[in-house]
């Protein structure tokens, strides 16, 4: 079942749940007012017999045959609704009505003002007794017919049912309308995520709207771009990868068959050897690089993190980069405020060490390289040639290099600052490079 048709149905069961409550409860109190009403009019007939009753009664209480009298009277003054029982020898002296004198005598009465009263159930009718005694001889019975009450109880249910089948028409034909209206643009979401799921990562849906499902489409639009970046991105890794492979194999293969089709001299040869030896070295620094960017990718949760000083940071990296920094005389400033991070000690130090190293190779000889921290903000700066600010958004690309000659020929990949971005992520660092051409670059790392 459709979550429309659920939505459809359990919202007509609550209105008919409601409805019939509803219904129930006026019903009940239409009732209980009908019921004291009819009580309230029957009351008052029968008080009125009863009084007419006695004051004609008292009249002739000493003739000799009151019987008679009594029967004349009802006779000609009443209608048919009273039993008069002479309760002295238990003699029926009238009975207009279809009810036996036995049913009236043994039953139980209440007392109201004066009068005693009882309700019968008779012939599919429902009737109220009201009894009275009369110089203490005649007992006199007044039955008033109230069965118009529970009959017009079933009309206003009857109504009640028919009203409450419209409503429910009603209510399904508006529900039917309005939810279809409103999965309108869920059904784009879907055609949408469709195409998604086809291959078509340029796609976005149409949906604007100020309610939740607007606020989905537009999450719906962040992610359909999120994910086409890293479409294009992973194209473009795996474009950079092939190329970057395919530049040190085709020269690998190509000094093998040479070696192996030609007869070289032993400078040619050792000159080949030596040439297909640092081909090797660089694709496996190239795929060490590699793994470790995907390791910290997607394990990135199971890093160790601990507390280490700032200044211990920045000596191992001094330490690890003391060749590079000598062989262009690197004249390196550090100074610090005394930090402690809580980093994984390791990964951080290769993130200083790539951009230290960076630094060094952006820097012309006997320049300078500060390293400096101060509020958990680590900053690398060098004076070297810096760059354009469109270099600025691609720098962080994997396997994206600006001079790419000079970078092979130091043994670079491009790898470096994609390595240390993912590494910084996993720390919550913000990670930010301000560059000019010609004025130098400034590196800084926001610690948390």
């Amino acid at each position: 079942m459709k979550i429309r048709t659920r939505i459809i149905v359990i919202s007509c069961i609550m209105v008919m749940i409601s409805s019939v409550t509803v219904a129930t409860v006026l019903l009940w109190f239409a009732y209980g007012s009908m019921s004291k009403e009819a009580y309230a009019e029957a009351n008052k007939d029968a008080y009125t017999c009863f009084n007419d009753f006695d004051i004609n009664i008292k009249k002739y209480a000493e003739i000799d045959d009151l019987d008679v009298y009594a029967e004349y009277y009802l006779k000609t003054a009443t209608d048919r609704k009273t039993v008069c029982i002479n309760h002295e020898n238990n003699k029926e002296v009238y009975n207009s009505t279809a009810i036996d004198k036995e049913s009236l005598i043994n039953r139980k009465y209440k007392t109201d003002q004066g009068m005693g009263y009882s309700y019968i159930h008779y012939g599919g009718g429902e009737y109220i007794i009201f009894q009275s005694e009369y110089i203490g001889k005649y007992v006199l019975y007044r039955i008033e017919d109230v069965s118009y009450v529970k009959s017009n109880i079933y009309k206003l249910a009857f109504y009640g049912v028919l009203v409450l089948a419209v409503v429910l028409c009603i209510t399904f034909m508006l529900l039917a309308i309005l939810l279809k209206r409103q999965f309108i643009p869920l059904q784009r979401l879907k055609d949408t995520t469709k195409l998604m799921a086809d291959g078509m990562y340029d796609v976005r849906t149409d949906v604007k709207r100020d309610d939740e499902v607007g606020e989905l489409g537009k999450s719906f639009n962040k992610m359909a771009e999120a994910v086409e970046k890293r479409d294009k991105n992973l194209k473009l890794f795996m474009g950079n990868l092939t190329h970057e492979l395919k530049t040190p194999m085709t020269a690998i293969s190509g000094y093998a068959q040479t070696m192996l089709n030609v007869k070289l001299s032993e400078d040619e040869a050792e000159e080949a050897l030596i040439y297909i030896c640092d081909e090797c070295k660089r694709l496996e620094r190239m795929s060490k690089k590699l793994m470790r960017l995907l390791e910290i990718e997607n394990n990135g949760d199971k890093l160790e993190f601990r507390e280490i000083p700032v200044n211990k940071l920045f000596d191992e990296t001094i330490k690890t980069c003391r060749t590079v920094i000598k062989g262009k005389n690197i004249n390196i400033e550090c100074e610090d405020d005394g930090t402690i991070l809580c980093v994984e000690p390791d990964l951080m130090t290769d993130v200083l060490v790539n951009l230290v190293d960076n630094a060094v190779k952006a820097s012309d000889n006997g320049g300078k390289i500060e390293l400096t921290c101060s509020n958990k903000l680590i900053r690398i700066r060098d004076y070297g040639c810096g760059m354009a600010s469109e270099e600025l958004e691609k720098i962080m690309e994997p396997f994206y290099m600006i001079d790419k000659s000079r970078s092979r020929k130091n043994g670079g990949a491009g790898l470096g600052l994609a390595l240390s971005a993912a590494i910084l992520r996993r720390h919550n660092v913000k990670f930010s490079i301000e560059s000019r051409p010609g004025e130098g670059t400034i590196v800084n790392l926001q610690f948390v």
